[in-house]
């Protein structure tokens, strides 16, 4: 399924909007202009708006879970290829493992640029059981934590 940009749902929404309101004007034109409304009469054109108004709000607001759930399916290559494990170099600049079926790429990731630095013959296995490697950012994770009960503990908190 393909994704629906957002300016199509907002055409469709403004338009199910004007022929709500054109179809009440349609009524209020057959109306006759001696008649006087009655408070039934007002109370049922009141309802009847609300009613109208609460649908075409459940519309959009069903096509905006529907884009939302369904907007975003992969398919083809996509689901051949996967981030295996990284490491940041620096502030902007990262290395890569990539999988491409039985292939794995060492990519260098900087800000407009993606270099093949190797292309492995052998791929890794996984360092964890639970089949990720370990990042950057989770060797620092238990530093930091550490580093953050020490301070709580210094200022009393903890």
């Amino acid at each position: 399924m393909m994704k629906i940009p957002l300016s199509h749902i907002f055409v469709v929404a403004t338009g199910l909007i004007a022929a709500t309101v054109r179809a009440a004007g349609e009524s209020v034109e057959k109306a006759p202009a001696s008649s006087v409304l009655t408070d039934n009469d007002v109370t049922s054109h009141l309802l009847q708006t609300t009613l109208g108004l609460l649908a075409v709000l459940a519309v959009i607001v069903a096509i905006g879970w529907a884009v939302k759930r369904f907007g975003n399916l992969r398919g083809g290559i996509q689901g051949q290829m996967k981030i295996v494990g990284g490491i940041s170099l620096g502030t902007r600049e990262r290395v890569v493992l990539l999988q491409v079926g039985d292939q794995q790429l060492v990519l260098g990731v900087a800000p407009g640029q993606i270099r093949t630095l190797h292309v492995l013959e052998q791929p890794l296995s996984a360092g964890d059981s639970n089949g990720e490697t370990p990042t950057a950012d989770k060797v620092d994770a238990p530093s930091f934590a550490m580093r953050m009960q020490s301070a709580l503990k210094s200022r009393g908190m903890g």
